[in-house]
């Protein structure tokens, strides 16, 4: 109950929202410092019913499967190949590096508000055209005109202004250019998120609901997750990293359980 009152109240002090989750982030980037976390959302996983390929991984991968699917559902919608890619909100790194590697962009950026997982980003992946920046999503360090493609994958939740990060996007977007963005927000939040989005001056060309393949992605991944907590983790610090993970039990997980928070993909493309 605590933490839901203090979100309420940085939801309403954008500034103060903004000191949180850097702060946050910086903590978790400086105190977990091994390779073996890579990426930080709660992962995708196909429905039985659902035809979507998925990317063969290779053997060093394998377990980092949902947090890669979750990527490989955004950048497989858009060209990649040959392209000029920014993941806003790089966090530890792992999902920049996926794209890199294996679908072959011209160049590959992470930004990340927070220092030292850019810090970790640099230190743990290297390539000729990848690299991580420091900066804020909502007041880019790039010129206009610089990317054919904006990944965003669960963190456009605690920027101060969803507006002008839009805006930022537009602007160091290409003429024709995507945004490729998944989140959540709670269930009452859903139609002002999509009305931002559908404001934006960008053109919304794909949306899916995905709750039901991050939740399946949370159930198929639970276990990993806690073994990595009790090998990692200090006692004291287990409970919040597991909501943070969104494992069992946990009021994040139960939120998506019961559809009282709603997870969204969308696909958006700049005029030309």
């Amino acid at each position: 109950m605590i933490a839901k009152a203090f979100l309420n109240i940085t939801h309403r002090r954008p500034k103060l929202r903004t000191f949180f989750w850097k702060s946050l982030y910086e903590f978790l980037a400086g105190r977990f410092r091994n390779r073996e976390w890579q990426f930080m959302n709660f992962g995708y996983a196909p429905q039985p019913h659902e035809e979507e390929p998925m990317p063969t991984l290779p053997e060093d991968q394998v377990s980092n499967r949902y947090c890669i699917q979750m990527y490989y559902h955004l950048a497989s919608q858009v060209p990649v190949e040959g392209k000029d890619i920014l993941e806003v909100g790089s966090g530890r790194g792992g999902g920049a590096n996926f794209i890199y590697q294996n679908l072959k962009p011209s160049s590959m950026t992470g930004l990340d508000l927070a220092d030292k997982a850019v810090d970790f980003s640099n230190k743990n992946y290297q390539g000729e055209s990848l690299k991580y920046v420091q900066g804020s999503a909502v007041e880019m360090p790039f010129e206009d005109n610089s990317f054919d493609v904006v990944v965003n994958v669960e963190s456009s939740h605690a920027y101060p202004s969803m507006e002008d990060f839009l805006s930022e996007v537009k602007r160091v977007l290409r003429p024709g250019g995507f945004l490729v963005t998944a989140d959540n927000r709670h269930s009452e939040k859903v139609p002002v998120w999509h009305q931002q989005l559908e404001t934006s001056g960008m053109s919304i060309i794909a949306e899916k609901d995905i709750t039901g393949n991050v939740q399946k992605a949370l159930d198929d991944d639970n276990a990993r997750k806690e073994s990595l907590v009790q090998k990692h983790v200090p006692s004291f610090l287990r409970k919040y990293i597991r909501e943070f993970a969104g494992m069992h039990g946990t009021v994040m997980y139960n939120d998506f359980a019961s559809r009282r928070r709603i997870y969204k993909s969308y696909r958006l493309q700049k005029a030309d």
